[in-house]
């Protein structure tokens, strides 16, 4: 099955390889980029606004437990302090959460095991998506999309991502 996040609401949603479409999690305000854990134990979930009327920027990224029976209570993760609207998330091989904080222009890295939260890059308006590069991209780069002007960024890393075959 997918999960597919939708920002305006407070719902994950599930859909099922026939297509059906159910609530995976419901009560994290705006949740937007999602990315599952290396072991499937957990899905982080970065979190745009904690009001969408009137719009109130959020910085926090959760943590949620996957269990057989679904998932569990979610926990805050870690705050990235400043403005926020978290967007896109992706994860590297080492496990680690990479986050991009739309408004504030930066990219945070987030260690999900000692909690250790490190600014990757700033100095980018509106970053929105990040993904780790593939095929003949640099693998041990995140590229990352400007949500209003078309600009793509390399960010290299020094380490692969989670789906990396290499």
């Amino acid at each position: 099955s997918l999960l597919v996040s939708d920002d305006f609401t407070d719902i994950i949603y599930e859909v099922s390889p026939t297509g059906v479409l159910s609530t995976f999690l419901q009560g994290i305000q705006s949740p937007n980029g999602i990315v599952e854990s290396l072991d499937g134990s957990e899905l982080y979930v970065a979190q745009t606004f904690s009001s969408v009327s009137p719009f109130v920027f959020d910085d926090r990224v959760w943590r949620v437990p996957l269990t057989p029976d679904g998932p569990g209570t979610p926990e805050v993760l870690a705050s990235l302090g400043g403005s926020g609207a978290n967007d896109g998330v992706t994860l590297d091989s080492r496990g680690r959460v990479y986050v991009a904080a739309n408004v504030d222009g930066e990219v945070w890295r987030i260690d999900p095991n000692t909690g250790e939260v490190v600014l990757v890059a700033e100095n980018m308006p509106f970053v929105a998506s990040l993904a780790f590069g593939e095929g003949d991209f640099n693998r041990t780069s995140i590229y990352a999309t400007q949500l209003f002007g078309g600009i793509v960024w390399e960010l290299p890393v020094g380490v692969t991502g989670a789906g990396s075959t290499q």
